[in-house]
């Protein structure tokens, strides 16, 4: 077994793998960083985590360099009164007020669109109601 894919077997079987974290200030931690390097599923992400789009990508990039293969970045940004991202990104409606409007295609639109800003922040999954 190559040495590339013996890390990647630790990766996926390590208990870091199983979990994601959030921390508090504006940097990635080295302690988080070094989790990230040996496995750890991914980062959650709170608006004390950062006060600028610019620096949201990155401290996303960061996360991605830390932990050298793809991995989970989750932000709340559920729409209604939470929201994590402000302008310029989108105040959507919330996942009550979409359901009330009986309307799928308009829930895809929403998802759809939501995806979009949040994937242009660096931002691969979506904590929502």
């Amino acid at each position: 077994m190559t040495s590339q894919r013996q890390r990647q077997t630790q990766s996926r079987d390590s208990v870091l793998a199983r979990f994601m974290l959030g921390f508090d200030c504006y940097s990635l931690p080295a302690e988080l960083a070094g989790y990230l390097e040996r496995g750890l599923a991914g980062v959650v992400l709170y608006k004390r985590n950062f006060d600028s789009v610019a620096r949201l990508r990155e401290l996303t990039m960061d996360i991605r360099r830390a932990a050298g293969r793809p991995v989970l970045i989750g932000i709340d940004q559920e729409g209604g009164t939470r929201f994590a991202l402000d302008e310029p990104f989108t105040a959507w409606p919330s996942a009550a007020e979409i359901g009330r409007a009986g309307d799928i295609g308009l829930a895809e639109q929403v998802a759809h669109a939501m995806a979009v800003e949040l994937r242009a922040a660096g931002c691969n999954l979506l904590s929502s109601a």
